[in-house]
């Protein structure tokens, strides 16, 4: 608080809530990504080459570099007298390299860390590591670099701008900080579009928020009976009903803990703009005698447009939202609230599910992934938490791109499960890493097979637009707002622009005549035994 004292030098002070990453809780190695061959990808490297004077190669990923911002690589310290997780990958062939026996798989190049997370305290994923795995079992032929995402917004946004200029690059990330703008542009984003003119792409997880969330425009109250701890000049309550109605009624479960934004359309001191909010909407929990429950809320004027509320509850029980703003009736002024952790909060009232979309995820140029479960890949269906995108309450519609598969393998133990309710998820040792984390590395890994294609399908005149190619040739399920424009199918994408080259596994003849024949001299049938033949 003493920061905000030094009015002349900042702008704003707030606490930093840690950001989520969409984790929930590959043949190249040891463990294979179940979504290499869900969407077909492990088709296209085996039937599709890259054919030179002098040689004829896989369509691999070479060429491309895949970079991933998560939270960690290989921060977790290693078992006593064990090497690095890393080089444990490395030598199952789960990560490029020769860190100590060296890949076998003949891809030794190091995955390039940048910057990793530079802590050592809690209990971290690794993340990055695992969303890498499942970029070398895809495309294993390309180079793969990580940095950490998660320090702070302004970190990760220069994270991103070190990119600027670069050509031939993936980026990757499943990072959603909640304390920046929902609603218009942020600076990360602002970054990610300096990026992209290199003919580059960026992708990021849509989240794992499912439509927890409620939005609409603030409409003053009429006749409305304040609680008594509100200020008296000034303050106005939102009616949920547009005529009179302040509370939305809730419900939580005992031992359980919740989290909260509101955010409202107005500017972020922040995101480097010098005025802020023109006005201060509060979020408060207030029982049925109008009893404050929680309320931590800032005075926003001149600062950052949202507020967080973060709460326990001691037992099973009901309770109501309250939203005010205490500047005076604001107009219709757009907001929206997202619970990112919700663990059992039931909204009972005026409450259909927005879009939880948000942040740099927002960003028209940016590919935000959805998540459909591997083992539905015969009958896809958007994981239930995967995030809903949709028209928001000042217009703007953020969008899904794609969709691919979660819930496969990776070779990191500290993150996904290998059991739900008791049952092994697939029947074998390794975790399963589920959410969009999982997803989104499935389709931007894709994407590097394409690029590391063309250049040598189309020369420098490339005419094909991949982003519409792969959309074009999804499989079209679920709901737009969840999964886009479907879920990938790369090998339909490919077959659309090139052909399979053939691959002869061996041959077989039988004689037409009596026992005693030889070959040249009798007649005699020739069968070719292999795959792709056109």
């Amino acid at each position: 608080p003493a920061l905000t004292d030094y009015f002349d030098i900042i702008r704003s002070a707030q606490a930093l809530y840690t950001p989520f990453t969409s984790g929930v809780d590959e043949g190249t190695g040891e463990a294979v990504s179940q979504g290499d061959a869900a969407q077909k990808s492990d088709e296209v490297r085996r039937s599709f080459r890259i054919v030179t004077p002098e040689k004829s190669v896989p369509v691999d990923g070479k060429g491309v570099e895949i970079v991933v911002f998560s939270n960690s690589f290989d921060a977790n310290p290693p078992q006593p007298g064990q090497p690095t997780n890393e080089a444990i990958d490395v030598g199952n062939g789960d990560l490029p390299g020769i860190a100590g026996n060296g890949n076998p798989n003949g891809y030794d190049k190091p995955v390039r860390v940048i910057k990793e997370y530079p802590y050592t305290f809690g209990q971290l994923s690794d993340e990055g590591r695992a969303m890498l795995q499942i970029a070398h079992d895809i495309a294993p032929g390309a180079d793969l670099a990580f940095r950490t995402g998660v320090l702070s917004p302004r970190d990760f946004e220069l994270g991103i701008r070190d990119f600027i200029g670069t050509t031939n690059k993936v980026l990757i990330d499943d990072i959603t900080f909640t304390g920046v703008s929902a609603f218009g542009g942020t600076n990360i984003g602002m970054a990610i579009q300096e990026v992209l003119p290199g003919g580059n792409y960026y992708f990021t997880s849509a989240g794992n928020f499912s439509n927890a969330a409620y939005q609409d425009v603030f409409r003053e109250a009429q006749n409305a009976d304040l609680p008594a701890f509100l200020p008296d000049a000034g303050t106005v309550a939102h009616a949920f009903d547009g005529v009179d109605d302040i509370y939305q009624r809730f419900s939580v479960k005992a031992g359980e803990t919740y989290f909260i934004v509101l955010y409202y359309a107005e500017d972020f001191a922040s995101e480097d703009n010098q005025l802020g909010a023109t006005n201060d909407l509060d979020i408060w929990v207030v029982d049925d005698q109008q009893r404050l429950l929680v309320g931590n809320n800032f005075y926003n004027q001149a600062r950052d447009a949202l507020e967080y509320i973060t709460f326990k509850a001691l037992a099973d029980g009901e309770a109501n939202f309250l939203i005010t703003s205490g500047s005076g009736n604001p107009g219709p002024l757009p907001f929206r609230y997202i619970i990112y952790v919700k663990n059992n909060l039931d909204v009972l009232e005026y409450f259909d599910g927005a879009p939880t979309i948000t942040g740099h995820a927002m960003t028209p140029e940016v590919l935000a992934i959805g998540a459909v479960d591997f083992r539905k890949a015969d009958n896809p269906q958007a994981q239930p938490f995967s995030s809903f995108a949709g028209v928001l309450p000042d217009g703007s519609v953020p969008s899904v791109a794609l969709s691919s598969y979660d819930g496969v393998n990776t070779n990191v133990l500290t993150i996904g499960q290998n059991e739900v309710g008791g049952i092994p998820v697939d029947g074998d040792p390794f975790k399963n890493f589920f959410g969009t984390s999982a997803s989104v590395v499935h389709v931007a890994s894709a994407f590097a097979l394409m690029e590391s294609a063309l250049p040598s399908w189309y020369g420098p005149g490339n005419p094909v637009d991949v982003l519409q190619l792969f959309k074009d040739n999804a499989v079209k399920v679920g709901n737009e707002a969840q999964l886009g424009d479907g879920v990938m199918d790369a090998l339909a994408a490919f077959k659309n622009i090139a052909a399979q080259t053939g691959f002869i596994s061996g041959f077989n003849i039988a004689f037409t005549s009596p026992e005693g024949s030889v070959v040249s001299a009798d007649e005699f049938e020739l069968t070719i035994n292999g795959d792709y033949f056109p």
